[in-house]
């Protein structure tokens, strides 16, 4: 009998198992002709035969890995508008306006979104009023001349570094335009009145007197000077908006210490025969001179010599007009009489022919004779009254009662008093008549 003997090898069945990791883009995966939609351990088995034809069994652990998403969020100007990013020309601001998609370390999708924030140009204005005397005016660097709106314009940057533009609006004020008059007596004492020339309604005034405040008053101030120099005025107007114009007239007036006129004289040779004085000035606080004299004569030295005797008058005044620099004036009179000789001449015979020589007779009057105490008389030889005048400028003409008289000898008297000592002078003569 035979034995048979059995040796029974029992091959165990095999189990393994598998991980895989993937990205959640490649769901749903395929494994082994399976489709798995998710991850997780123990998601799928698969069975094969090994080489002893047993069973083996694989597990499939999947590790699905999750897209990345983020976002950048960026702030430019308006102006840096369009805007690249990644590639991308971007030409508006907001959220998710644009997404740009790299792997992650697992060679997943990373996917970042775009928020741009858009600064936009701050346009801004600045307003500010001065006053005309403050032109030019300086604003940030700039030389403004004159005022308006939109005068000048500043670009700055904000904490974004985006443009800031400030445009200017200058309003200018102008100040009154002012000025003032002084009128005085130049010499002392002297009342000064000071006026505006124009009285601007709603203004503060202030009148200044060598810098010191002398009125409020806006029709100016009034002041009485008993010394003599000069003095400077200061008008200063403030308007209510605080806008002030000022003028300054150095000096406004200067009042002078009066002149004192007075001289002397002597004369030049005899003074009371030729008629000519030599003047000595004795003035104070002058500086220039007038002298008049009642014959005519003037003179601007300051100690002239002055001729008197020329027009034959006895008695003259001389006026002296003594001037300040500032023109302040005084004068002086005096009064000085001048003897003339006394000249006089009667001619011995005429001829009353009717040519054009010695047609008349009578006394050749040049110097010191009363004139009202003139008498001139002709008598014939028989001692008849056949002429008289009282005028030295009439004359005989050889006539009596209308009738030429006869060739001869005749009697003539001369009565006059005269003119500086009142003396009494009678003078009798003969005239030969020749024809």
């Amino acid at each position: 009998m035979s034995t048979v003997t059995l040796n029974l090898t029992v091959t165990p069945e095999t189990s393994t198992t598998q991980n895989i990791a993937i990205c959640q883009s490649d769901l749903p995966y395929t494994w082994n002709g399976q489709t798995i939609t998710a991850g997780g351990n123990n998601v799928a088995t698969h069975t094969t035969q090994d080489a002893n034809g047993c069973t083996t069994t694989a597990i499939l652990n999947l590790t699905v890995h999750p897209e990345t998403t983020t976002s950048e969020t960026v702030t430019i100007c308006q102006n840096a508008l369009p805007y690249t990013w990644n590639g991308q020309t971007i030409t508006a601001g907001g959220n998710n306006v644009a997404t740009h998609t790299t792997q992650d370390a697992n060679g997943c999708d990373l996917i970042t979104a775009l928020n741009l924030v858009i600064s936009p140009q701050i346009q801004q204005t600045e307003n500010i009023s001065i006053c005309s005397s403050a032109l030019p005016y300086t604003w940030n660097g700039q030389t403004i001349t004159t005022g308006g709106t939109g005068i000048a314009t500043h670009t700055t940057q904000d904490a974004n570094g985006c443009s800031v533009v400030t445009t200017l609006n200058l309003t200018v004020t102008p100040v009154p335009d002012i000025n003032f008059t002084a009128t005085y007596e130049p010499c002392i004492p002297s009342d000064v009145v000071v006026t505006p020339t124009v009285v601007i309604p709603g203004v503060q005034y202030s009148w200044l007197l060598d810098g010191n405040i002398i009125s409020t008053n806006s029709s100016g101030f009034n002041l009485n000077v008993v010394n003599p120099g000069c003095h400077d005025v200061t008008l200063v107007v403030t308007a209510g908006n605080g806008c002030a114009a000022s003028t300054l007239q150095n000096p406004a007036f200067c009042i002078d210490q009066p002149p004192t006129a007075n001289f002397t004289y002597t004369g030049e040779g005899n003074a009371e025969i030729t008629g000519h004085i030599q003047t000595h000035n004795l003035s104070s606080n002058a500086v220039s001179y007038n002298w008049v004299v009642s014959n005519g004569t003037a003179s601007s030295e300051t100690s002239p010599v002055l001729p008197l005797g020329n027009s034959g008058n006895g008695t003259y005044t001389i006026t002296l007009y003594a001037y300040s620099a500032n023109g302040c004036v005084d004068s002086i009179s005096k009064f000085i009489t001048v003897k003339e000789d006394l000249i006089f001449y009667v001619p011995n015979s005429f001829t009353p022919d009717h040519d054009e020589y010695n047609n008349s007779f009578g006394p050749v009057i040049t110097a010191g004779i009363d004139l009202y105490s003139y008498t001139f008389t002709i008598f014939n030889r028989w001692g008849e009254l056949i002429f008289e005048s009282h005028d030295t400028s009439v004359h005989w003409d050889g006539t009596y009662n209308g009738k030429m008289v006869q060739d001869g000898a005749y009697t003539w008297q001369l009565k006059f008093k005269e003119i500086q000592t009142d003396a009494y002078h009678h003078y009798t003569g003969h005239i030969n008549l020749i024809r």
